[in-house]
């Protein structure tokens, strides 16, 4: 997403839109990599919302940072549900 965003030297916009963008944690994920915007159903809107204002943005960019240093899908899991739940 850095390299999405910062390519060259003309910001390029980033998004995304369906169920991911509705996920907690692939919403919290991505918004600290630099994702621009979320686009989902209504009915996610508030639960995100909560989720990215009860967040400082600094812990979710360690969060992401050690995320893409881990090996399996199941670990990635449980490290975000657990940053989630704190």
């Amino acid at each position: 997403m850095k390299q999405g965003n910062n390519f060259g030297t003309i910001p390029k916009w980033t998004g995304t839109c369906g169920e991911l963008a509705g996920d907690e944690a692939a919403a919290l994920v991505l918004l600290s990599m630099g994702l621009d915007e979320f686009s989902m159903s209504a009915l996610s809107i508030p639960r995100i919302k909560r989720l990215i204002g009860s967040t400082r943005f600094e812990l979710a960019q360690e969060m992401a940072a050690r995320v893409l240093t881990m090996p399996t899908a199941h670990e990635i899991s449980e490290y975000i549900d657990s940053f989630i739940s704190q």
